[in-house]
Order: structure tokens, then sequence, then C-alpha cells
């Protein structure tokens, strides 16, 4: 994707005027289309938002030397460079947002420089606030504002502007369990969803389980050949008979991105990398949403508890615990 594309793109859009604290919001009309769609189908899956944010990391070239004992390995760095990232986040609760881990794993890609093969990325860091394409407060999402585990990421803001926002946004119920082979039970009265970024789109599928496919907690799902794979970042979700939805895990696809190393880089930014596999949420994750809630604004448990399943869709996880 081009920076310059993606500007032009985001500029040619109109506006909508809309009120949060008494000031004015002006989003996209990509953005206030796509959340429309949402609200008049009471859907989440369809309310997915853009998240866009720049790191840096140090390369590391892995050097064997002999020791007086024992055979060593130092590391040669270089560094630190910048890249820029975006990932598909959803809505947790009015001050919290949920993305797939995978956002915050490096690249696995090898960099040549001056003939030189540096294979490890190490010592992320975070420069600059997340922002929301579409939406206009660029710092609404402070750059430390951020907790991830393997699976998930969550980020929270106190911005008055973008809480109003986000408000008016249906958020997820998460379901987690125990293993994938779960999520084949609860198959027979449920429907899958994917929302798939492929080839630039923002397209939802329907897809089924592909059967005896779970295998170190991983599985996947039936495709034809002219099927939209999903790629980095993007979801899974379950649809119960009665319409409600579950958000189950996400694709096991990772970012490529371009480090910024010489000049002409700064044209190249990011590619979401598809996968056939896909991860389920665990019981792992709902306790370190929990946990992460209480930590930085307990006052959200309340709303966000109900929302949190294990295992099955009737009763939330940690109502069962009282």
């Amino acid at each position: 994707m081009k920076k310059i594309i993606a500007f032009l793109f985001l500029s040619a859009l109109g506006t909508l005027s809309l009120q949060a604290s008494d000031l004015p919001v002006t989003l996209s009309k990509k953005l206030s289309r796509k959340i429309a769609s949402a609200l008049k189908e009471h859907s989440a899956i369809r309310a997915n938002l853009r998240i866009d944010f720049q790191i840096s990391e140090f390369l590391y070239k892995p050097n064997a030397f002999s020791g007086s004992s024992q055979f060593k390995f130092d590391m040669s760095e270089i560094g630190p460079y910048k890249a820029d990232l975006a990932c598909k986040a959803y809505v947790l609760d009015s001050h919290w947002l949920i993305v797939s881990g995978t956002c915050m794993r490096p690249s696995n890609e090898k960099i040549n420089f001056f003939d030189l093969v540096y294979s490890k990325r190490k010592d992320r860091q975070i420069l600059s606030p997340f922002e929301i394409s579409g939406f206009p407060i660029p710092d609404a999402i402070p750059a430390q504002n951020i907790a991830y585990n393997r699976n998930i990421m969550l980020l929270w803001t106190d911005n008055k502007q973008l809480v109003s926002f986000l408000k008016k946004i249906p958020a997820v119920n998460v379901l987690a369990v125990r293993s994938a082979k779960n999520l084949f039970a609860l198959s027979a009265a449920s429907t899958f969803k994917v929302n798939t970024a492929r080839f630039g789109l923002d397209a939802i599928r329907e897809r089924t389980l592909k059967a005896d496919s779970y295998d170190n907690n991983y599985f996947q799902l039936n495709e034809g050949l002219l099927d939209l794979s999903a790629t980095a970042t993007d979801p899974l979700f379950l649809v119960s008979k009665t319409g409600k939805e579950f958000l189950v895990g996400f694709n096991n696809g990772l970012l490529s991105y371009t480090l910024q190393i010489t000049q002409n880089d700064i044209w190249e930014t990011f590619d979401g990398k598809p996968s056939a596999d896909f991860f389920p949420l665990t019981l792992e994750d709902l306790n370190f949403i929990k946990s992460t809630v209480l930590k930085i604004r307990p006052q959200d448990w309340i709303s966000i508890q109900p929302r949190l399943f294990y295992n099955q869709t009737k009763t939330p996880y940690f109502n069962l615990e009282q």
C-alpha cells in the first residue's frame, strides 16, 4: 500500500458531523457508512475499525564464534528503523478496543542490507498514538495505552470525543473455548463468518469449519478456489441461531511491513499475509481481559463482563464463577 494513495483516498472522502461532548467530530464518509450499516443490522462484525500507528525495531544478525569453553552467539544489530502498521480493531466497550495479538508480532521476513542478512527483529517500540482511520483526532489513544498477550491486544482511551463515538458502535461478545475442537461442537447450532481484508476489501463471508483440521490449537475453514481467504488480524465470528454474534478467533497470518531503512522504503508500508490457519480465543484471554480492565479502568468491568463467554453461548463465564 502506498502512503500517497492512502492519503489521497482519505482526502477525497466527504465528511459527516457528529456531536460528542458538545464538540463536532468529523468522520470520513467511508467510516460513517460502515457504522450506519452496522447499526442498521445490529452487527458488530460490520463495525470494524482500522488503527494506524508507527513502530521502530532493531535488526539482528546471528554471528557464531567459538568461546574458550563453549560455542556462543553474538547478535550484531543495526537500527532502530521505523515502520508504519495498520490492524483491524473491534469495540469491546466504549473505552476499549480489541485487536488480534498478531498485530504486535514482529515480521519473520529476513532483510538483506549491504550483502548481510538480518534474520531477527527485536526491541519493538511504539512511536505514535493509535489513530482510528477516518476519525479526526490522531492522539485519542496514546501510544502507552496498550496491553497484549499472544492472542489479543487491548487498547483503551479516556478521550471524551472518541468515547462518545465508540458508544454508538455495536460492541463484540467474546467467546473463548477450551480448545479448537470445542468450536466444532458448537458449529451444529451456529454459523461462522469472517471479515476479510483480502485484496484490500472489507468483506464479510460465511464459512464452515474444515473437518478434522484442528491441530495444536489451530484450525482451518472450508474454502473454494474463488473464495476470499482471511489475512492478518482478520477475525472469525460465530453467529448463533438467534443472530447473536461472538468473536471466537483470528487468522494466524502475519503483517508483512517495510522498515524504513533507505529513502525508497518510505513509499512502502505493510501488507497482511493470508493464512489457512485460525486460532481460537482461550480462557487465558478472558482472564487477561478481566485483569487488564480491573487494573486500568475497573469501572468498565460491569459492562464488559456480561459479554465474555466460555465454551457456550448462553451464560457469561464470570457469572458462572460467582
